[in-house]
């Protein structure tokens, strides 16, 4: 996907329920921008590249 979109619209095209929108993770940079919708993608701005010089990994574990 190209462009910016909202996290509002994201949710609906996705077709999460609004229950489950409180409980997402959202990763976001000291920018405020996006970085990474748990669970869903991450911004297209972050993705790993043949340019990418340094990564840091994020995990998302369900706590039973």
């Amino acid at each position: 996907m190209k462009g910016k979109k909202k996290l509002s619209d994201f949710f609906i095209n996705q077709k999460v329920p609004l229950y489950q929108k409180e409980e997402i993770p959202i990763l976001v940079n000291g920018n405020g921008e996006i970085m990474w919708i748990g669970g869903y993608r991450p911004d297209e701005r972050y993705k790993v590249s043949d340019n990418t010089k340094k990564v840091t990994i994020f995990e998302l574990f369900k706590l039973t």
